[in-house]
Formats: C-alpha cells, sequence, structure tokens
C-alpha cells in the first residue's frame, strides 16, 4: 500500500524530481493527458507540476512535490529536521505509470486524522465550499521505481484527487487510504497547488522605451544589511521565479551560514506606472537616481527619477529557510536599466501595488549574469 500522507519520515539524500523520468518504462509511456472528474463537473487534465510547499511534520517540516505528464506520475518527499525548511533534507521517490480504473464515485472528507470534517473551501475564494460528496475518477498506479525511505515501495496501488478547479490553479485533495478498501473518503490536510508554469517569456517596461524580456540569471555583489553579510541570486524562466539569499560569515562570501528560497510563478499586474522617488535600503530619498549600466560615454549618465515600471505579481508556491511561512502573494517590480551588456534590475521598496507609493531602491540591484 503506498502511503503518501505526511507521516512518512524519509532517511535518505535528496534525489531531484527529474531523476524520476530515467526509471519510468519508456514501452509504457503516453503522453496523452489523463482527464479526470472536478468539481466544476467538466473532467480536468492532470498534467502539471504541483507542491505543497512547506509544512509542520515528520522530523520538522515536509515539503512534497508531485508531477505528472500524461501517464507518467513522479513524486517526492523532502523531509527537514528544521522548523522552516531551511536544512538539508532526506528523501524519498516514487515513480510509475497510471491509468483510470473505474468509473467515477463519490467522496466524503475527513480532516488529517481520519476524523469525519466538512468539505474545504474552495480555491476560488469567493466563501465557497467544495461538495460533500465530491465525485471522483479511480486510479491505479504501477510502480517502476523507489528511493530513499520509499524504497521498499513497489506494486501496484489504487488512489484518487479530488480536484478543485475553480482557481487559477488546480489544486489536488489525496485520498485517505482509498487503497486499502475502506470507505471512499477524501483528505482535507495539506492538498497539492498546481505551479502553472508558463515558458513563454514575460516582457515588462524598461529604460530604453522598449519592453525587455526577463528571462535569465541574476546576481547582486555581496554586500551589508547591518553586521550581516549576504548574497542574493535569481533565475526567471518564463512566469517561473527562483530566489536564493544566501548569509555568510563576513563581507568576502565565502563562509556560507544559511540559505532561504522562495519560488513560485509570477505575471503582469496592471499597466505600467512611473516610479515616485528612488530611496535607499533604509527608506530614505536620494537625491541623485543610479547611474546607467552604459559605459560607453565619458560622462555618467543617470536612470530617470520618473523611470516607467511594470506592476507583477508573485504567487508563492514554496518557500524556505527565514521566508518560511510566506504569504501567497506578493506584488513586485523592477525599474530595468537595459543600456548595458547585460540587464540591471533594480527592486521596488516595499510596493504592495496600486499607483501611489511607486519608490524604487537604488540598493544591491541584480546584474544578469
Amino acid at each position: 500500500m503506498i502511503d503518501l500522507k505526511p507521516v512518512i519520515t524519509v532517511s535518505a539524500v535528496i534525489l531531484l524530481l527529474n531523476a524520476c523520468d530515467t526509471i519510468v518504462n519508456p514501452n509504457i509511456v503516453d503522453f496523452s493527458e489523463i482527464s479526470v472528474a472536478a468539481h466544476s463537473t467538466i473532467d480536468a487534465g492532470l498534467d502539471g507540476t504541483y507542491t505543497t510547499g512547506c509544512y509542520p511534520g515528520g522530523d520538522g517540516t515536509i515539503n512534497e512535490d508531485l508531477r505528472i505528464r500524461g501517464n507518467t506520475w513522479n513524486y517526492t518527499i523532502n523531509d527537514f529536521t528544521s522548523s522552516d525548511c531551511s536544512t538539508t533534507p532526506a528523501a524519498g521517490t516514487i515513480s510509475g505509470t497510471f491509468k483510470i480504473d473505474g468509473t467515477d464515485i463519490d467522496a466524503t472528507w475527513v480532516d488529517g486524522a481520519g476524523g469525519t470534517t466538512t468539505a474545504p473551501l474552495a480555491a476560488i475564494d469567493d466563501g465557497s465550499f467544495l461538495n460533500n460528496p465530491e465525485s471522483v475518477t479511480p486510479l491505479l498506479i504501477t510502480i517502476s521505481g523507489a528511493t530513499g525511505s520509499l524504497s521498499a515501495t513497489s506494486g501496484t496501488s489504487a488512489f484518487f484527487y479530488v480536484v478543485d478547479d475553480t482557481g487559477a490553479d488546480n489544486v489536488l485533495y489525496r485520498d485517505w487510504e482509498f487503497d486499502a478498501g475502506v470507505d471512499v473518503v477524501a483528505s482535507n490536510f495539506i492538498p497539492y497547488k498546481e505551479i502553472n508554469v508558463d515558458s513563454t517569456e514575460i516582457f515588462v517596461a524598461a529604460h530604453s522605451g522598449t519592453d525587455a524580456g526577463l528571462d535569465g540569471t541574476y546576481s547582486t555583489d555581496c554586500y551589508a544589511s547591518g553586521s550581516e553579510f549576504f548574497n542574493e541570486d535569481l533565475v526567471i524562466s518564463g512566469n517561473q521565479w527562483d530566489y536564493t539569499n544566501t548569509e555568510y560569515l563576513s563581507i568576502d562570501c565565502l563562509t556560507e551560514l544559511s540559505v532561504s528560497t522562495i519560488s513560485g510563478t509570477f505575471e503582469l499586474d496592471g499597466t505600467a506606472l512611473s516610479i515616485t522617488d528612488w530611496v535607499d535600503n533604509a527608506g530614505a530619498s536620494v537625491p541623485v537616481p543610479p547611474d546607467t549600466a552604459d559605459t560607453d560615454d565619458d560622462e555618467a549618465i543617470t536612470l530617470s527619477s520618473t523611470e516607467s515600471v511594470t506592476p507583477l505579481l508573485l504567487t508563492i508556491s514554496n518557500a524556505t529557510g527565514s521566508f518560511f511561512p510566506s504569504p501567497d502573494t506578493s506584488s513586485f517590480f523592477f525599474v530595468v536599466d537595459d543600456t548595458g551588456a547585460n540587464n540591471v534590475l533594480y527592486r521596488d521598496r516595499n510596493y504592495d501595488g496600486g499607483e501611489f507609493v511607486v519608490e524604487a531602491s537604488n540598493f544591491a540591484p541584480y546584474t544578469k549574469q
């Protein structure tokens, strides 16, 4: 029996979710998307990348990731000894292929301990609830590989998902011991949330007056903030956002103390605005904007005090270290200096959406590598 509920304690080395792809027998792989019953009453396709985010459990905190493409099913559980997903985790993985295994049935709800409960709120965030019972499609997985704490998992197992398709991205609620032959019930505990990855590059307003694409790997210089020393890295691909903040012992950034991360997807969140001010790291107004990255001219040229910027909205799927827990969404923008060989991104200062306080910071910008 596969027990994927959050009571697993893992004790193996980290394995990337991508590694599971090589375990699945290529002779039984079908990349045609499998669709199952969903809350809307219209079947929903399951292809996608999902995560639970970081939550308390196991030896401290847990993160679960799930990737489905066609009939391939790849699952990873990371178990951290820390309270904030900041330590190096142990991991276990399961991979296999799955298929529809019967006609739709009705599932009622239990909580994380198996006790009867009401249906959870729908993702649409209008105060509505999922159904009780909810229609689900029985599925059957044939396991082709397992590692770490899950290495003893083999054979086949029945399962299903309650698919909440009311929001921007699907949410999958897991079954409760469906393969043990007990009642058809779904758990409201820590569902999987889809990470809606789109490889199309996002373009935003830039200094030149022509929109600039954001795809790339960016890094700040090593800098001091009070008595602490940091370096930040940012990787953007399409709408995928992966940010790492590393704290070091000294300004040379050689001895690492801790790592914190944020990952998620982002989108355009309004039309271009003009910044209202340049400020420093303490929020104090600075009299002169930063110099442009263009070094062709003998005399330095500054950016504008009214640079045009594009509002963006980040939907956070996972956060670790000092950023755990994080809010679900965060508004932001970049001032994009596209005058040099590599774009430079200046961050906002406490931007929370809207048009009134649109301050840009001159502190520790990101330079494309």
